[in-house]
This record gives C-alpha cells, sequence and structure tokens, in this order.
C-alpha cells in the first residue's frame, strides 16, 4: 500500500542542536496515528520539520509525501500537496475576518480564485457538519476567541482546505471536558467527510483518546520513537507513566 506519510531515518536540528534523531515513521491513508511522550520530547520539533518550518534543519534523511521527497520545499508548498497542520497555539489576526482567511488559503491550496458567494456555499457546507454558527465566519481570526473556539476554526481549516494528512499538534491542550468532546467529535465527522484523510495526533495525554479510534500509538522520547503499538500502550503509559521506555 502507498503510504500518504513515509519518514526514513530523520535527523534534525534546531538551532544547532540535535532534536530529532533517527525517527522512522509510516502513515497510510484514512489511518490515524497518536505520537505520545513527555513535554520536551521532541513532538512539537517533528511537526515543525514535516510542515518545514525554516527553523528546523534537517541534517539527514527523508520525508516522503505521496511517494514525493520534500524536505526541500517550502511550507506553502507543502501545504498545497495536502499537507496540514494545527497548531497547539493558533495566533490571533485582528481585522482579517476568518471568512477572508479561509477564502484566501482555499485559493492558494487549490490554485483557484473562487468567488465569493461561490466560497459561501463551500465555507457554510463545512459550518454545517461542525455545528458552527456562520456569524463565525465574520469574526476576527482567533480574536477573542475561548480556546474551544480556536480549536474548532482548525478543524474548520482543515474540512475546507480538504488535506491528505493534518498534523495535530495538541489539538486537546486547554481545553476542559466538553470542549474536549466536540473537538475529537468533529476529528470523526472530518474523517468521514474523507475517508482517505489521514491524522497524525501529537499529545502527551491520553484524554482525547477517550474519544478517537486510533489505528497506531507511538511513544516519542529523547527525539525518536521508543515503542508503538495500539491501545496497550496507552494503558502502559496511564499505568507507569513514560519512564518505562526511557529506562
Amino acid at each position: 500500500m502507498k503510504q500518504v506519510l513515509k519518514i526514513n531515518n530523520l535527523f534534525v536540528n534546531v538551532n544547532d542542536v540535535s532534536v530529532i534523531k533517527n525517527c522512522s515513521l509510516s502513515i497510510a491513508p484514512g489511518s490515524v496515528h497518536v505520537l505520545m511522550g513527555p513535554n520536551g520530547s521532541g513532538k512539537s520539533t517533528l511537526a515543525c520539520a514535516l510542515i518545514g518550518d525554516p527553523c528546523c534543519s534537517v541534517t539527514s534523511g527523508d520525508i516522503l509525501f505521496n511517494g514525493k521527497n520534500i524536505k526541500m520545499l517550502r511550507p506553502d508548498e507543502r501545504a498545497r500537496l495536502g499537507l496540514f497542520c494545527a497548531f497547539q497555539h493558533p495566533c490571533a489576526i485582528p481585522g482579517l475576518t476568518v471568512f477572508s482567511f479561509l477564502k484566501a488559503a482555499y485559493n492558494s491550496r487549490f490554485a483557484t480564485t473562487v468567488e465569493v458567494d461561490q466560497f459561501r456555499q463551500i465555507l457554510y457546507e463545512k459550518m454545517d457538519v461542525l455545528g458552527i454558527d456562520y456569524l463565525f465566519a465574520f469574526r476576527g481570526v482567533n480574536e477573542g476567541f475561548s480556546g474551544g473556539e480556536k480549536k474548532r476554526l482548525e478543524i474548520l481549516q482543515l474540512l475546507v482546505l480538504n488535506p491528505r494528512l493534518a498534523i495535530l499538534d495538541e489539538i486537546d491542550s486547554g481545553l476542559d471536558i466538553d470542549a474536549l468532546s466536540v473537538v475529537a467529535n468533529s476529528l470523526v465527522k472530518a474523517q468521514k467527510e474523507n475517508s482517505d484523510l489521514s491524522f497524525l495526533i501529537i499529545t502527551h495525554r491520553q484524554n482525547i483518546l477517550q474519544h478517537l479510534q486510533p489505528d497506531h500509538v507511538h511513544v516519542f522520547c529523547n527525539g525518536s520513537i521508543v515503542c508503538s503499538g495500539g491501545k496497550e500502550v496507552v494503558a502502559a503509559v496511564e499505568r507507569d507513566g513514560y519512564e518505562i521506555f526511557v529506562s
């Protein structure tokens, strides 16, 4: 089976410090992978390296996306190929409405110039899927948003841009129980909209996994994957913590 993402023996430096060390991972279309690990283990750095953050320097290894080596591509070029990332702390952009922001992103992603009325129909259809009020589209991007609203905007972007792979970097961070349930259910709806959509969910908590059914769970410590499996890995982390994987 062709892999949507294949990481081969990846080494990444940040400010000349080795952070990612010999990381390899394969993700098939339509699958859900969870990357768990303690704070400071390099999970977010891996996400940044995959999307082409210029702060990350790939010193060795390859990143194959749909069979194409993308490690030399700019972030916008990777996004146009169908790579998406939802950030732990999305920034606010005062004065720019959600509608205008997503319309510009849609045009860039699909190399088109969609008319306002046509995009309104596209956006409202996706908002209906997530149960989001249309007035949300005319608020400033993340301006005065609650934690749950910020995460729902990230998922709305995901639906609008229709990527092949969505990297979700601690999308459960700062959410209460109710907001966490809403976000998790929205991810399930997103995959129902596109059965080929794959997820790489990065977290250091187990709460969101109570609402999702991951196909693979990986433990990430000291810059590399030290264990892979299924739900039994989550149970081991809940029981013994991460220390058992680095001892």
